[in-house]
């Protein structure tokens, strides 16, 4: 299964879970902090999430049953969720389940699994808060690799 057909896998997974915000299947880039917050705000409060791809190394596989040449890659994707903190609401708590159930719902989407022959456990790499201009967030990561057999 190709980049984008497992980017697309990915979006509607994080769209699915509630709470998500608005969700970005690419890394949104902005030339000042105000445009970034704004791609995320969501009722006037920073929510949402990014995916992109980190890496996919490859290599040649060995095959027997196919001829051709076959390549395994395996496709690394960051997601990044975005909340703003509301302290007096005890927003890490919420913010920390929410990564938690992003994580639980790609491992255990049956499509997902079904796009490449192998998939990794859901890595949550960081959730910490950071400041984006004026609005300080909580930040969320969570890796996730796919490994498909491709024929060349």
């Amino acid at each position: 299964m190709s980049y984008s057909a497992i980017l697309a896998l990915l979006k509607t997974i994080v769209d699915s879970v509630d709470g998500t915000g608005k969700v970005h299947d690419y890394q949104r880039l902005a030339q000042n902090e105000q445009q970034f917050i704004s791609f995320f705000v969501t009722n006037k409060v920073v929510n949402g999430w990014q995916i992109t791809r980190r890496s996919t190394p490859q290599k040649f596989e060995d095959s027997k049953e196919k001829d051709g040449t076959l390549i395994e890659a395996i496709h690394e994707y960051i997601l990044t969720g975005f909340r703003g903190i509301d302290d007096a609401n005890a927003s890490e708590k919420t913010f920390q389940v929410l990564a938690e159930t992003v994580s639980d719902a790609l491992a255990s989407d049956t499509t997902l699994q079904a796009a490449g022959y192998n998939i990794g456990a859901p890595q949550i790499l960081v959730v910490e808060p950071r400041a984006f201009g004026h609005v300080l967030c909580h930040v969320a990561e969570i890796s996730i690799q796919i490994a498909e057999l491709k024929e060349v």
